[in-house]
């Protein structure tokens, strides 16, 4: 009988244990743990982290190198001396750049004495049609041919390509992909235009030059007609060409 007595309550206990676990199971699954501490979110990745930072810390003046940038490419889009963007950078001009590196594309801050503020004279903006043409010939390519950034200008292989403005030489070689042989003239704080595909050039880095004169020789696409890639970049914006460039 003593026997039988403790199967007996063993059993009660086992059922009473086994209807515990399943209604705790049941409140969980059906919500009433709703007052568990909430989890806190996954921290961002290092690369958002990165790419967050970039955007909302970068300063003026500076520059978030990105794929595909060169120190070249970075030079001419703001209009800079690549020897000068290099040594605002402790760096040489041919040195490789990295995706994420932070550039300057001004002139360093340097402490000196305070001088008094001078006013300068507002450049003067060409109107429509002011510029002669670089090279006289057919428009073979359209500005936003293809992506193209300029327009393209036919003629013959060693033709005078002429500065549409007077400015200086900010660029000159062979780095950036696509445009060949390359010269880029800056004219004022907004206005640059650039010169590719050139079988020679005719001017110096740094040089001073008038509207008019002879800057390079016409060369030839690797896969296509002697021609002149002709670009006009305002505010580092590329705009079409054709609307600043008189009849020829």
């Amino acid at each position: 009988m003593q026997f039988n007595s403790i199967n007996t309550h063993g059993a009660r206990r086992k059922k009473a244990g086994a209807a515990s676990v399943f209604m705790c199971a049941s409140l969980i699954l059906t919500g009433c743990a709703g007052n568990a501490p909430k989890l806190a979110p996954e921290p961002a990745s290092p690369d958002s982290l990165t790419v967050r930072a970039v955007e909302v810390a970068t300063p003026p003046g500076y520059y978030v190198v990105a794929p595909g940038d060169t120190l070249a490419s970075i030079a001419v889009a703001y209009g800079r001396d690549v020897s000068l963007l290099a040594a605002w950078n402790g760096m040489t001009a041919d040195a490789n750049v990295v995706p994420g590196m932070r550039l300057h594309v001004g002139p360093p801050p340097t402490v000196a004495a305070a001088q008094p503020a001078t006013a300068s004279a507002p450049a003067v903006e060409p109107r429509a049609g002011a510029f002669p043409w670089p090279v006289n010939g057919p428009v073979i390519a359209a500005f936003g041919t293809a992506g193209s950034k300029g327009i393209r200008i036919g003629g013959s292989a060693g033709a005078p390509i002429k500065s549409v403005r007077d400015g200086r030489v900010v660029y000159l070689g062979k780095n950036i992909p696509g445009y060949g042989n390359l010269v880029v003239i800056k004219h004022n704080q907004h206005l640059i235009t650039a010169y590719g595909t050139l079988r020679r050039t005719l001017v110096r880095e740094g040089a001073t030059v008038k509207q008019g004169q002879v800057i390079a020789e016409m060369g030839a696409q690797p896969d296509g007609p002697s021609s002149l890639l002709f670009e006009v970049r305002k505010d580092r914006t590329p705009v079409d060409p054709s609307a600043y460039l008189g009849s020829q």
